[in-house]
């Protein structure tokens, strides 16, 4: 665990984003420290314009219930634009 852990941080400390010329989507948890913007740093990297949408929960949480129908109703909604078709109806099973 120790070996992942100095990874992570070498990794972390290395490396530098470039800018990105398409567009993104960010999922944006809303149980976020108040001082960190919304567009968690993403913006002035992403060229062609981040597309930013507040979910509910904890970054750490996100992809767990209670949160994660949420994540997946921004995600069908997206997509579905994206392709040009109508999101599905969820029917709640």
């Amino acid at each position: 665990l120790f070996n992942v852990f100095r990874a992570n941080l070498f990794a972390h400390e290395k490396y530098v984003p470039q800018p990105y010329d398409g567009t993104a989507l960010l999922l944006s948890a809303s149980e976020a420290a108040a001082d960190v913007p919304r567009h968690r740093g993403w913006e002035p990297l992403v060229r062609g314009g981040l597309e930013v949408h507040d979910v509910p929960g904890g970054h750490h949480a996100l992809m767990q219930d209670p949160h994660l129908g949420s994540v997946v109703e921004r995600l069908r909604e997206v997509l579905a634009r994206a392709s040009g078709t109508a999101p599905r109806q969820s029917t709640g099973s």
